[in-house]
């Protein structure tokens, strides 16, 4: 071998060793912020060892000796995975975003403030109990001691943003609750100011149909907000780092007489945005006083939505009956008037969230609800045996959102035809995807065009159509085209452009107002004046008949056969952080971790069960039900659930983005709770044990 091809070879080694180190010093690197789940470590601020099962998608099983270990261990594994995601909705609720994503959002900045959430956490949190108190306390030294532990090797967004997080509090808990219910209470906020603008401009007869969407058969008749918080809602809104939370709750309880197994079945979803990572998180937590799991909102101790032996619970986001919990105080200094839209708390939301894990039946949960007052929220309580009880009122044992009544028919209507109903019923039910809009608007619809039934294809399909908002029915999206075009058609005369987009914005607005538009037709009393408006919508249901098929040719070309539901409304997931520049920067320096993921084609829509909502400026899947699960309280071990993207917030994780395929395909992942089979299941095992023991 000549002594050129000897240094040739020892060059071509030495590179690929370097390669290699450099390969391998990066992925360590990069995934240093990774959470350890296996293995025994050190954490100060523990009284006792707390064991922490992961199954296969990551759900922490929290096993503590105490209370106080396993409220400190929710905080320390919920930031383990979440820590960012946590101070994303500090930096929100505080006004303050701009500090942590730069740029872009200073008007969201700028309502947050105006919101003040800062001083109303100041006063509530003068109510905390002290044992409530403790436990809030212990989280917050849960989360602070895993910063203590992980604060130079954060994950990769603080490597974009070069900031530092502070460290969490009490404050920032109660910050982030407040923040998260009012924006549940998203698609109200809006019907409440458009129903404000409406009464300015003496739109009457417009905002009846609001007053009908915004809360149902009740009036709210004393709403007052004054023209800077709606300017600067409107302003922020276009920002997209408001989280619209546009979908409602989905509950159906199933009572132990209907049930194959002769226990009650409940199914719950959560709504939210389709954001990475999404807002909820799965975990169990377990010590001698509770035993429950379900889905937790990171940054608050608890479980919102969960379950335990004997009771299953959880927050919902619909129905108003109070008036008394909108507010508007009037505050004289010249900065602000502060209007303490659905967070005007009284006390403690804690006194709720710590305590209703340890009820034993639904009229104990109902007492432990009581002592927690949640401006715009309510609960759903159920037992094992079919009681339920909804914000502190006993209702029949079938349950459901009415918002609008459709639903809770179409519910009716599926356990009639599944009875005796099993999981398996259940979970067909949850991810029904028929349309209630289509099955009580499409028979007047079609009447209107009547004279086409001879002569145009479409009025043939959509007849035998069965409703079903599937990926590759043509009918479906003709038909969401159409109610879309005829909303436009009925509502730009009467609105200016302003309220005219704030309604088309929200599907569940449009859609409830052109329902409320429609029923107020056939209740005209005069016949001759019946006949003229008749005629007169009859006119714009066949002009907005024409324009969908132009659109729907436009979008997805003449042939009916090809058109589908499926091509135009997709799912495309989003970082929280995928707005700003700064993220352009991190792919040059080549960190290549997904801030989009998609497009995913998705069955169903908002008028569904299954609940998914079309921004109607785009065509995609912005929000909707986000988080699902289904609780056999026969046999614990045999319920269910499925979020939409993956337990981990961190872009390196493997479960930053493992349960997509399984949502998006209707999927659920199957969930133990006795610690038994939690033992013997085979899981990563992490026990953490405290700093000084004896």
């Amino acid at each position: 071998m000549t002594r050129v091809v000897r240094i040739f070879f020892t060059v071509l080694f030495a590179f690929l060793f370097l390669f290699f180190l450099c390969a391998t010093f990066g992925y360590h690197w990069l995934n240093r912020s990774l959470p350890k789940t296996m293995g025994e470590n050190t954490v100060e601020g523990l009284a006792d060892s707390v064991y922490i099962y992961r199954d296969g998608y990551h759900i922490p099983h929290i096993l503590a000796t105490n209370d106080f270990d396993l409220w400190f261990m929710q905080g320390y594994v919920t930031a383990q995975d979440r820590f960012f995601q946590l101070d994303y909705w500090r930096h929100l609720s505080s006004g303050n975003l701009s500090f942590l994503v730069g740029t872009g959002c200073a008007y969201t900045d700028s309502f947050m403030n105006y919101l003040d959430i800062e001083n109303i956490v100041d006063a509530l949190i003068l109510k905390i109990s002290p044992e409530d108190l403790k436990i809030y306390q212990a989280y917050v030294n849960g989360v602070n001691a895993y910063l203590n532990q992980n604060y130079n090797q954060l994950p990769l967004e603080y490597q974009v943003c070069k900031n530092k997080p502070d460290k969490w509090s009490v404050e920032d808990c109660l910050a982030v609750f407040i923040c998260y219910s009012f924006f549940m209470r998203y698609r109200n906020i809006e019907s409440f100011i458009l129903q404000v603008m409406a009464d300015r401009s003496n739109l009457k007869s417009f905002q009846k149909y609001l007053l009908w969407t915004a809360v149902n058969d009740s009036k709210i008749r004393n709403v007052s907000l004054d023209n800077r918080f709606i300017k600067q809602w409107e302003a922020a809104r276009k920002e997209s780092y408001l989280p619209n939370f546009i979908s409602e709750s989905r509950v159906c309880v199933v009572p132990e007489s209907l049930t194959t197994t002769r226990k009650s079945l409940i199914a719950l979803s959560l709504p939210g945005l389709y954001s990475l990572p999404v807002l909820y998180y799965e975990i169990h937590l377990y010590s001698p006083v509770r035993n429950a799991a379900g889905f937790s909102l990171p940054g608050f101790p608890g479980i919102l939505c969960g379950y335990n032996f004997s009771v299953v619970w959880s927050l919902l986001n619909h129905r108003v009956e109070n008036t008394d919990e909108y507010k508007s105080v009037n505050n004289n200094s010249e900065h602000r008037t502060r209007h303490l839209l659905g967070i005007n708390y009284q006390n403690d939301p804690g006194k709720a969230i710590f305590h209703i894990s340890q009820a034993h039946n639904a009229v104990q949960g109902d007492s432990i609800l009581r002592k927690s007052s949640m401006p715009g929220l309510h609960w759903v309580c159920a037992d094992t045996y079919g009681v339920v009880v909804y914000s502190q009122h006993k209702y029949d044992s079938l349950y459901s959102g009415k918002i609008p009544y459709w639903f809770d028919q179409r519910l009716r209507k599926l356990l009639r035809s599944y009875s005796p109903v099993s999981i398996i019923d259940c979970q067909k039910i949850q991810m029904d995807n028929q349309s209630v809009l289509a099955e009580h608007l499409l028979p007047q619809l079609l009447h209107s065009i009547s004279e086409q039934k001879n002569n145009h294809v479409l009025y043939h399909k959509l007849d035998q159509w069965d409703k079903n908002m599937r990926i590759g029915d043509e009918e479906a999206i003709f038909f969401e085209t159409w109610i879309r075009k005829l909303a436009e058609n009925i509502f730009s005369n009467e609105l200016d452009s302003v309220m005219f987009e704030s309604l088309m914005s929200s599907p569940g607005l449009w859609q409830s107002s052109l329902v409320a538009y429609l029923l107020d037709i056939k209740r005209q009393q005069s016949n001759d004046q019946k006949k003229s408006i008749n005629e007169s919508i009859e006119k714009i249901i066949r002009f907005s008949f024409q324009e969908a098929i132009e659109e729907t040719e436009k979008k997805q070309g003449r042939d009916i056969s090809k058109w589908s539901w499926g091509r135009i409304h997709t799912l495309t997931y989003r970082h929280l952080l995928s707005e700003i520049d700064a993220f352009e920067m991190s792919r040059s320096l080549g960190i290549r971790y997904p801030l989009l993921m998609g497009p995913y084609s998705l069955d169903g829509c908002y008028a569904s069960i299954s609940g998914n909502s079309v921004d109607c400026n785009n065509d995609r899947f912005s929000a909707g039900t986000v988080a699902r699960m289904i609780v056999d309280l026969n046999d614990l071990d045999n319920t269910i659930s499925i979020i939409s993207t993956g337990q981990s917030g961190q872009m390196n994780d493997t479960h930053y983005q493992d349960q997509i395929p399984l949502f998006t395909r209707g999927y659920y992942h199957p969930n133990l709770f006795t610690l038994d089979k939690i033992k013997r299941a085979g899981w990563s095992l992490f026990i953490a044990t405290p700093a000084y023991s004896e």
